[in-house]
């Protein structure tokens, strides 16, 4: 199938799984770096607000994913959303060594924008690509 109908979401199955799986492996890494217990020690000294960095770009990258994959847009920022409130929430509540923070909620969101964002241009490329060849 040509690029074009990968650009207008009639991606052939095999990219569109491929996307899939990428997406699922980065969910993966994602909760299991936000729901895992934590020591409160780095094994190597890190710059200040390196956990925002973290939350910011994993959303950014689950987000980005999902979308390249063709699911829906509102579905996969809705879906984000919750899940950044939800991971505050449970980090909070349930898992002792973590805390829940408002600063790390809005790095999320940030986050899903960017990969929303990202998203949206490399879509468009694909498609001048297409256009142009």
């Amino acid at each position: 199938m040509s690029e074009t109908a990968v650009a207008e979401g009639r991606a052939p199955a095999a990219v569109r799984r491929r996307w899939i799986v990428l997406t699922v492996l980065a969910l993966v890494v994602q909760m299991v770096a936000l729901y895992s217990p934590s020591s409160g020690e780095s094994l190597f000294p890190t710059p200040p607000h390196t956990d925002k960095v973290f939350h910011a770009a994993s959303f950014a990258v689950v987000t980005t994913c999902a979308l390249l994959a063709r699911l829906p847009r509102w579905i996969v920022v809705s879906v984000m959303l919750a899940h950044a409130a939800l991971s505050e929430l449970i980090q909070w509540r349930f898992i002792e060594s973590r805390s829940g923070d408002l600063a790390d909620l809005l790095a999320d969101a940030l986050g899903i924008a960017v990969g929303v964002l990202v998203a949206r241009m490399v879509l468009r490329r694909l498609s001048r690509a297409s256009r142009a060849g």
